[in-house]
């Protein structure tokens, strides 16, 4: 929900600026940005429902009887199997999260600057949603044996988390600089 909030403000900063002479040198980009962020909020409210769903099949297989070897060794083949679907939805939502992130910087040097805060919400909203999701990840490897699955998903996340993270940071700072944090000012 963090990302397809983030994917909503970053709309409202491009429908902002559409449209308005001012910013007619950048109208071409903006445009092809509307429709991008409204695909990219479709896809992590889908990830809601798919989460809410893989959650579901993690659970029963944690419910599995284990009263004899075989019925153990069933239950945790189900739940590496669950958690390798479970896996899916949280990596899905930090590189949609990602991309979402990648505009809102973007927004945030050409957009309409009377929504600068806007552009600084949409991309913190992506580093939670980023960071929420690799939480997820991470409880979802626990469940697998899978030491090769769990060195690929961790580096592909790792290099998700810090160009979220470098994002977040250079709006943070153009956000800072265009409103003129002063020096006493909580936000630093």
């Amino acid at each position: 929900m963090a990302g397809a909030l983030a994917a909503s403000m970053s709309s409202m900063v491009a429908e902002f600026t559409t449209g308005r002479k001012k910013y007619e040198n950048v109208q071409a980009e903006v445009d092809r940005l509307i429709p991008a962020l409204k695909e990219h909020r479709n896809n992590l409210l889908r990830c809601v429902d798919q989460d809410v769903s893989a959650y579901g099949e993690v659970a029963a297989a944690y419910k599995m009887p284990r009263d004899t070897e075989e019925e153990k060794e069933e239950r945790r083949k189900a739940i590496a199997e669950a958690c390798k679907t479970a896996l899916s939805v949280p990596m899905d939502v930090a590189r949609e999260s990602l991309r979402v992130a990648r505009i809102a910087a973007r927004l945030s040097e050409m957009g309409n600057p009377q929504l600068i805060t806007d552009s600084g919400v949409s991309a913190v909203l992506c580093l939670a949603a980023t960071e929420a999701a690799a939480l997820n990840v991470e409880v979802n490897l626990a469940g697998i044996k899978d030491a090769c699955l769990s060195g690929t998903v961790r580096d592909e996340l790792g290099r998700i988390l810090s160009e979220a993270r470098t994002l977040r940071d250079q709006v943070w700072n153009k956000v800072a600089h265009d409103i003129d944090f002063d020096g006493d000012s909580v936000l630093l």
